[in-house]
């Protein structure tokens, strides 16, 4: 029997930030990871968007939500990148680094 991986979002009684209890949120699938579902979840009253991550563990499960400013494309386009990496931490500090940083960015 395959799990429904929205069926633990139903214990999520209201929007986190306008408190609706009355209309369903919306529910995308973004993917399976080893830590568990990454759903992203959009609030049929106020539109905030979280990314929740769902993860099934031996007692139970856990939810962890994040409120996001992301559209659900950009939530799997991320994820599907990957874990940072030393270099990648290393390379954003020397941009930072740098006289002309913001102008960069802007071109």
């Amino acid at each position: 029997m395959e799990k429904d991986p929205f069926k633990p979002l139903k214990i999520i009684s209201e929007c986190p930030v306008c408190h609706e209890r009355r209309s369903a949120p919306q529910v995308q699938f973004i993917n399976d990871c080893p830590e568990g579902n990454l759903l992203y979840v959009q609030c049929a009253n106020c539109a905030s968007r979280l990314v929740v991550l769902v993860s099934f563990v031996p007692g139970g499960m856990n939810l962890l939500g994040v409120l996001t400013d992301l559209e659900s494309n950009e939530i799997k386009k991320f994820s599907e990148r990957g874990p940072l990496k030393a270099d990648d931490v290393l390379e954003l500090h020397q941009a930072l680094g740098q006289k002309d940083f913001i102008k960069k960015l802007t071109e």
